[in-house]
């Protein structure tokens, strides 16, 4: 007797909030925690401009090998428990910062912190999502990194109280323990496929139970791309530049302004602002891209971290709050390509069968570009004085990497409209 599986409905968006619990910690956390903590460490430990880079550098190393891992583990354990070790593996590493005294011993914590991003990100996260909803993908990944926004608004916040009230130890000591409540949290109530539990993935109730269990149905639209391999090369340069005038940008965000001047609680609150708009931009974007397409609204969002990286060369050392404020805005509409950007144009270049992969390829490689570009930051701050400079650097990438992904989506949609003709011939 064929089994029958049941409508998910309410439980697929109960789903949702589990994987986006895991994204705020791996993804949100991590990020606002070592980058607001970083001013501290070098102030207390004497840390330079170059070595606080090559720190960035170490965690991005950590989450492109962990990354590139992925694939061979997940063919031997599920990703649930992919995404619970890494969060525990990351607390480990907050519990050695909180005892850190040498430069050597932060390089160790932070290569365990960049763990989680690896195995507890959005490789993994945008796996089980995409098993679990056929309607509503997008949005669903726009959910998930959306946490990763609420983080960055809630936890500068957190961060500065707690540094206050006993230090950057006590930071660290409560982040730990976050992480291994979310592991344990994680583990206990999410599963990989929805059949897991006995029920279709949302939007897919039409469909027999045999056949969302087997390969033998197409699940969603038929594609209008055909990548071929000269696209994937194109948009892994379009993301390596993503990982420059975005991870880059965010991760020495801190940094810029307080070379320039700004108190810590200034940047914390701006970094706050940025974070919450991100929220609604990363599900803006996922709404956008279900209802129109990522290839044509991609100019919006190239266009604004364009203009936001000439903003912060120019005009970081201005001393007025609101544009500032416009600054940050303006990079919170763009920053969402590093984010629900890459898993959606993953989705576009990819089929059921073949997102695990591509997908498992794309993310990494948005690291490797952080991983290049974040020592060139600090290198150019010792040089000149100042962050500003290096900006200048990631609006050119910026463009690059637009032109990149236009080239890619164009062939790509040539290439299918050429099988399709075939097939009809």
């Amino acid at each position: 007797m064929e089994k029958t599986l049941k409508k998910s409905g309410k439980y697929a968006w109960l789903i949702l909030f589990f994987l986006a619990l895991s994204s705020y910690a791996a993804i949100g956390t991590v990020s606002t925690s070592f980058s607001n903590n970083l001013p501290y460490l070098m102030d207390e430990l004497g840390i330079t401009n170059a070595q606080s880079s090559m720190l960035l550098s170490i965690k991005t190393a950590a989450q492109v090998i962990t990354m590139l891992l992925c694939i061979p583990i997940l063919q031997k354990i599920s990703a649930r428990i992919m995404i619970t070790i890494g969060l525990l593996v990351t607390a480990i590493g907050c519990f050695i910062f909180t005892f850190a005294t040498s430069y050597s011993t932060c390089c160790v914590a932070v290569f365990l912190l960049g763990v989680s991003y690896g195995w507890s990100g959005m490789t993994t996260l945008s796996t089980i999502a995409r098993n679990w909803f056929v309607k509503h993908r997008a949005l669903s990944l726009g959910i998930l990194t959306a946490a990763t926004g609420v983080a960055g608004t809630i936890n500068p916040q957190v961060i500065l109280f707690l540094i206050r009230t006993g230090g950057i130890n006590l930071n660290f000591t409560v982040t730990g323990i976050f992480f291994v409540v979310c592991g344990v949290l994680i583990f206990l109530f999410v599963r990989d496929q929805p059949q897991d539990l006995g029920y279709m993935p949302l939007g897919a109730e039409n469909v027999s139970a045999a056949a969302v269990e087997g390969d033998d149905v197409q699940l969603e639209e038929k594609s209008k791309y055909a990548p071929t391999i000269l696209c994937h090369v194109l948009m892994l340069i379009f993301i390596c530049c993503l990982g420059g005038f975005n991870y880059a940008a965010w991760s020495h965000f801190a940094q810029l302004y307080d070379a320039a001047g700004w108190s810590d609680t200034d940047v914390a609150n701006l970094m706050s602002i940025a974070s919450f708009l991100l929220i609604i931009t990363k599900i803006a974007f996922g709404l956008i891209s279900d209802k129109f397409s990522a290839q044509k609204t991609a100019w919006i969002f190239f266009g604004c971290c364009f203009i936001s990286m000439l903003m912060s060369w120019q005009l970081a050392g201005v001393k007025n709050y609101f544009l500032q404020i416009l600054n940050f805005a303006i990079y919170s509409i763009g920053g969402v390509l590093g984010t629900t950007g890459i898993s959606v144009y993953a989705i576009d270049m990819s089929n059921r069968k073949t997102y695990k992969t591509i997908n498992s390829i794309y993310v990494p490689a948005y690291s490797v570009g952080g991983m290049i570009v974040s020592p060139f930051m600090g290198e150019i701050a010792d040089m000149t004085g100042g962050y500003g400079p290096g900006y200048a650097i990631l609006a050119v990438l910026c463009v690059v990497g637009y032109i990149c992904t236009m080239i890619a989506y164009k062939l790509a949609e040539n290439n299918r409209k050429k099988l399709d003709a075939a097939q009809k011939a």
